[in-house]
């Protein structure tokens, strides 16, 4: 396998930067870096990614890296957690109160959906390269899924808590949903034009995704 290179994919810097105050080419440093991490894992692996490709793709010197990370392991870590806080986010600004339960499991999984479309090949830092890296790794990464499971759990009790037809979604079936969420976006992955693949299937795939999440809660109403 030729050894990577990234004397051609260096991030293009402003020419102004010269004239920048020293204060802002500081801050502009670490996501500079991130996002220099973040495209090199998503096209090579965490595996053949060195320091200094990332530092000479940001366009800092390698002093700098230091700065903000002791190591390559902790700035994959802080990406990580980025993409990983995205999903959050997106989970918490699609809920709406005053909707079904149904509506608001559809608004979950479809901000999701957009989300990973926006994240484009840097969904395997999550999906994949979380695997390979570290056994550290490999807990925080079944940490944030614990996380994200948490989140679900949470948004259902709020519909329960208003709403007595519907159950709280359990810890064990949200975890289930995420184990098929991370499975879902590996295949994604493998299509001829990745994860943007899922933009032409949306709707369907919300619709399979929502009720997937709500099918512990249709059951057990159904029960009654």
């Amino acid at each position: 396998m030729p050894k990577m290179t990234v004397a051609n994919a260096q991030l293009q810097l402003p020419e102004e930067r010269s004239s920048q105050s020293r204060g802002a080419v500081m801050s502009s440093q670490r996501p500079r870096l991130l996002e220099a991490m973040a495209n090199l894992v998503s096209q090579h692996g965490y595996a053949s990614v060195r320091i200094e490709d990332i530092t000479t793709q940001a366009g800092t010197a390698k002093r700098t890296f230091y700065t903000y990370f002791a190591d390559k392991e902790a700035c994959f870590l802080a990406i990580y957690d980025e993409l990983i806080d995205e999903q959050r986010k997106a989970i918490e600004n699609s809920i709406r109160l005053d909707t079904s339960h149904e509506e608001r499991m559809f608004c979950i999984t479809s901000a999701l959906i957009d989300t990973w479309i926006r994240m484009g090949s840097k969904v395997r830092i999550f999906v994949t390269e979380a695997f390979s890296v570290s056994s550290a790794t490999l807990s925080h990464h079944i940490e944030a899924r614990k996380s994200l499971a948490e989140l679900m759990v949470d948004t259902c009790r709020e519909v329960s808590a208003t709403n007595p037809k519907w159950h709280p979604m359990t810890e064990a079936h949200a975890q289930a949903v995420v184990g098929f969420i991370m499975g879902f976006l590996l295949q994604a992955l493998q299509a001829p034009t990745g994860i943007h693949s899922l933009a032409s299937q949306k709707e369907a795939l919300s619709g399979a995704l929502s009720t997937l999440m709500l099918a512990k809660s249709a059951f057990v109403q159904g029960a009654d």
